[in-house]
């Protein structure tokens, strides 16, 4: 029993040390990282390098659901933009991510590209979205 507290001691000293040490450092750091984002956005992902166009819609709403169609063209036309798209479903209640970018109407489009954000206040149709993508790229 002792000889095994012994080498369990010595690994733990072996791992503390020296490039051991930078890596479980990292780890903890790159773990951390990820719970905070998940929590504040509800997705797992490491980095998110390119804009992201985001469609807040209700069920119950009758503009929403006349402008499904377009947006489902928008995404399927357009991957080469390099945003990504996400259809966040305020039914229920406001998801955070509504909630963080003041979200009050819909349907309603926002752009967020890094630590900005940008309201889509245009027509409701694929080409003046597409314009609008790219003036904020």
């Amino acid at each position: 029993m002792r000889s095994l507290s012994r080498s369990a001691g010595r690994t733990l000293k072996k791992a503390m040390s020296g490039k051991y040490f930078v890596l479980i450092l990292l780890l903890v750091v790159v773990g951390g990282y990820l719970i905070f984002n998940w929590c504040q956005t509800g997705k797992l992902e490491l980095f998110s390098g390119n804009s992201k166009l985001l469609f807040f819609y209700a069920d119950w709403c009758g503009h929403c659901n006349n402008f499904s169609p377009k947006w489902d063209s928008l995404v399927s036309n357009n991957s080469d933009l390099g945003v990504t798209f996400e259809k966040q479903n305020c039914s229920n209640e406001m998801p955070e991510l509504g909630k963080k970018y003041g979200v009050e109407g819909f349907p309603t489009l926002i752009l967020v590209k890094g630590d900005q954000h940008f309201e889509y206040q245009g027509q409701r149709e694929e080409a003046a979205i597409v314009n609008f993508i790219k003036e904020h790229q």
